[in-house]
Formats: structure tokens, C-alpha cells, sequence
């Protein structure tokens, strides 16, 4: 009785809820952030402005230094019409080791709204070993907004040698236009039972990048010539999918995370 009481004590002080709400609206020439919210350990730098048109740039930070096992991270994120916004994650997600089996959370809530747009900028979520980590994400747009959204997996801490030995990682992406649902993607890795190294899944790598562009246009885009060196060696892959008529997907698989990061940058500025 008294090691459960213990657990449960220990669980609750441990235990971080982390909140951040941000509304974007557009006022004059200038896409303003006029209503945030924060509760530690997520914050988020005021509204820059980085060149002439307006766009609202915003670092996001998780001042904690990583997730341990129970923390919750909520992001609830609005751009109202005619808003055009840039987030900017400011470090990697770390996520410890889940000694009690409780897993770390994240949420993330997106409404983009009509002729608006919303850039969020890549950066990498690491899982320790014997870590469980459950990822939700949101994203509402309209026909006529747009959408970029990236988000980079490790299998782990590499220089560690530690690869894939986390308990279990599932990230779930979920994108609709106009309330219908067109991207419905998870990845869900368990390490006593997913067929990691199969075709298909990692085979020999260690990074998973993704890229969604959700625009009215995407789909007219010529992707070939802009990708055409991103394919380079036995440890890097590169590829791209059309999503009907709402946009396009792109994924990488490798063992150089560098690379990765370089070329999705690359792509963003492009697109």
C-alpha cells in the first residue's frame, strides 16, 4: 500500500501540463498575434516580422528541456482569414524513459481559415529508450487557405547508439478541408511487436521526415526538377505523392539528419 501510494504521489508532482494558445488576425498591412496563452513549460516569442509582407513569425519553446513520463503538451493554434503565420519550433522534443508505463502526450490543434496560411517549420521529436510517446495532431483549412506542416522522427538518441528502443511511439496526423477529411496518417511503432526492418517501414534508417503542402495550387506544382538531387546514396530517400486535389505529400527516409533538415528548408523555401 504505501509503494502505491508512493507512485502515486511521485506521478502527480512529476506530472507537467503544458498549454499554448495563439490567435492570429490581420490587422492593416500585418498579420498580429492579439490573444496568447501559455502555461509552462510551452511559451512563445512575440510576432516577428522577418521581411516586407507581413507574415507573422513565432518561436515556440518547451522551456523544460524534455517530456518526462505524464507530461501532457497542448498547442491550440488559430489564423483567421487573410492571416499569414510562420511557427518556428525552437529545439528538438526530447522524450524520457517511462518508468511507471505512463506516456508522454502532445496535441496539437490547428484552424487555418479562408485566404489565410500557416508554416510550420521542421524539427525533430527524439524517444529514448523505453519511452512511450502519443501524438496527436489537428489541422483545420479552408479550400482557399494553406498549409505547411513538417515534423522530423528519431528513432532515438544516435550518438547513444540507441535506436528503436523505446516502448512505443504513435504520432497521428489528421488534416481537413472544408470539415472533409483528406490526410489520416500514423505512425505507430511498438518495439516488441511492429516489423521495423521490414519493406515498408525503416528497413536501415533511423530518420522519417515528412513534409505536407494543402494549397489550392500544389497539385499544378512541377516537383521533379526542385527534388532532383535529394535522392543521394544507400542511406537517403526521397519521394512525393499527390493527395487528390488538396495538395502534396513528401517523405524522407534516412541516416543523415542533417540532410534531411537541409532539403526539407530547401523544399519549404521553394514551395
Amino acid at each position: 500500500m504505501q509503494n502505491q501510494q508512493l507512485v502515486k504521489t511521485n506521478t502527480k508532482l512529476n506530472r507537467m501540463n503544458g498549454e499554448l494558445n495563439l490567435y492570429f488576425e490581420k490587422k492593416g498591412m500585418r498579420t498580429k498575434l492579439t490573444r496568447s496563452h501559455h502555461s509552462s513549460p510551452l511559451k512563445s516569442s512575440k510576432a516577428l516580422y522577418m521581411d516586407e509582407d507581413g507574415t507573422a513569425t513565432v518561436y515556440l519553446m518547451e522551456t523544460s528541456g524534455g517530456m518526462v513520463e505524464g507530461d501532457s503538451n497542448y498547442y491550440d493554434i488559430s489564423v483567421t482569414c487573410d492571416s499569414h503565420v510562420s511557427l518556428i519550433p525552437q529545439s528538438a522534443t526530447k522524450v524520457y524513459p517511462s518508468r511507471l508505463d505512463l506516456p508522454c502526450r502532445q496535441s496539437i490543434k490547428l484552424i487555418v481559415e479562408d485566404q489565410a496560411s500557416l508554416k510550420w517549420l521542421p524539427e525533430t521529436i527524439i524517444p529514448f529508450e523505453n519511452s512511450i510517446f502519443h501524438g496527436n495532431t489537428k489541422i483545420k483549412l479552408h479550400s482557399h487557405s494553406s498549409l505547411l506542416y513538417s515534423e522530423i522522427f528519431s528513432s532515438g538518441r544516435q550518438k547513444s547508439d540507441e535506436s528503436f528502443e523505446f516502448n512505443h511511439f504513435s504520432s497521428k496526423t489528421l488534416i481537413y478541408v472544408d470539415e472533409k477529411l483528406v490526410v489520416y496518417d500514423h505512425l505507430n511503432v511498438k518495439k516488441e511487436s511492429s516489423p521495423i526492418f521490414q519493406l515498408g517501414m525503416f528497413e536501415d534508417y533511423t530518420y522519417m521526415g515528412t513534409l505536407w503542402y494543402i494549397a489550392p495550387l500544389a497539385t499544378k506544382g512541377t516537383y521533379e526538377e526542385v527534388s532532383r538531387d535529394f535522392n543521394e546514396g544507400e542511406c537517403h530517400r526521397f519521394g512525393f505523392t499527390n493527395i487528390d486535389h488538396y495538395g502534396v505529400h513528401f517523405r524522407w527516409l534516412s541516416n543523415d539528419l542533417c540532410l534531411v533538415k537541409n532539403q526539407m528548408t530547401h523544399l519549404i523555401h521553394y514551395l
